[in-house]
């Protein structure tokens, strides 16, 4: 393993958190508890440094129709201001990563990919240019990302001095802040309102500012920075994947229930007339949700139907909201039918799991589509 890579934020919690390695970068997985942290953010505010995710600047007078090109979403229907949630797939109709697309202006776009896949994206990107008029610019080192999430996210950042009550949700701003430029979306991995700001000009004097400055101001709300471990908690309970576990390139969309990036009739892009097939074809294994009255489930432990193995688990959690083990497994559809009763294996012994529906929590309490704060 070579040195690890600490971002601008780094020395901010250095001597507050328990860090571990993560995607070549040294990060934090928690710094009071994944718990305590998990539930700050469904309950209150809380704010992760997600520097380590990939970030792409594509420009240029082709930019649009190029990642129209190597996305399976409609990137023609993002007007400048707004955010879209897609895939990049391979001629197979395999994920090579999921991400988000950024829209600044119309030919100016951001795009952020999954830490693990940063080089292994722009190597894809870089090699489809062909006669497309882009450039594309690889901003992630010299750039820092942050993410304030939960049902007081609005408000921490209101006393932050940055003002969001404009932003729809997947809308995204460019303003400047305390002469910090920022890009601003209302955007998240936590299945919370929340909002995540990208410092592209950085540095580690001017994210201490930022980080500080929550740290200050978040103390009105109990906030608390969180780590990684909290992070996948989180997402686990919003439905959401993660890249080298419940999607790679073995794995098509609609496997993974992601179907709905896939925009098949807008036109050519990699891997359509593929998964033109795949759609029209059963499936033989789809992502399915559990729930554990007792056992932890781990990514790769087997599943059973009696004594028949019929699949594997991608995600195992413990939930701190619900107190018990979730996450998703692929399995047969005809065994996913919400409800139905399968058996993990757990070190040795088999455990009933529940076939559960996402997000795993009661949206009427929880979550950006919540009835009250």
């Amino acid at each position: 393993m070579g040195k690890l890579k600490k971002t601008h934020f780094f020395d901010c919690y250095k001597d507050s958190s328990t860090l571990i390695e993560f995607a070549g970068w040294l990060l934090p997985v928690y710094f009071k508890s994944i718990s305590a942290e998990h539930m700050c953010v469904r309950e209150n505010v809380g704010f992760f440094d997600v520097s380590h995710m990939g970030r792409f600047i594509i420009e240029g007078p082709d930019s649009e129709k190029f990642l129209n090109y190597i996305t399976t979403n409609n990137v023609r229907k993002v007007k400048p201001g707004f955010c879209q949630y897609s895939l990049m797939c391979n001629e197979k109709g395999g994920i090579i990563d999921d991400l988000i697309i950024y829209r600044l202006d119309s030919s100016m776009f951001i795009m952020v990919v999954n830490a693990v896949n940063t080089l292994k994206d722009l190597r894809w990107i870089t090699s489809h240019i062909g006669d497309y008029d882009v450039d594309i610019t690889n901003v992630t080192d010299k750039s820092s990302m942050l993410a304030v999430q939960g049902p007081y996210s609005e408000k921490l950042m209101s006393e932050v001095g940055i003002e969001v009550s404009d932003l729809k949700r997947f809308a995204c701003k460019s303003i400047d802040w305390k002469d910090i430029s920022l890009v601003v979306s209302r955007t998240g991995y936590t299945g919370e309102d929340g909002f995540e700001l990208i410092l592209l000009e950085s540095s580690p004097e001017l994210a201490a500012q930022l980080w500080h400055t929550l740290i200050d101001k978040g103390k009105l709300f109990n906030a608390m920075p969180c780590g990684l471990g909290a992070r996948d908690s989180l997402r686990t309970e919003a439905g959401m994947v993660l890249y080298g576990n419940d999607i790679d390139e073995n794995i098509n969309p609609y496997e993974a229930k992601l179907g709905f990036v896939v925009k098949t009739k807008k036109g050519p892009f990699i891997g359509r007339e593929t998964l033109i097939k795949i759609k029209s074809s059963p499936l033989k294994r789809v992502r399915s949700g559990f729930i554990m009255e007792r056992g932890i489930a781990r990514h790769g432990a087997k599943v059973y139907s009696d004594s028949e193995n019929i699949g594997f688990v991608s995600t195992g959690v413990y939930s701190p909201l619900l107190r018990r083990c979730i996450g998703f497994m692929y399995i047969s559809p005809e065994k996913s039918i919400l409800g139905n009763t399968v058996y993990i294996d757990v070190r040795g012994r088999r455990y009933p799991a529940k076939i559960s529906k996402w997000p795993f929590y009661d949206e009427t309490k929880y979550g950006y589509r919540r009835s009250v704060v």
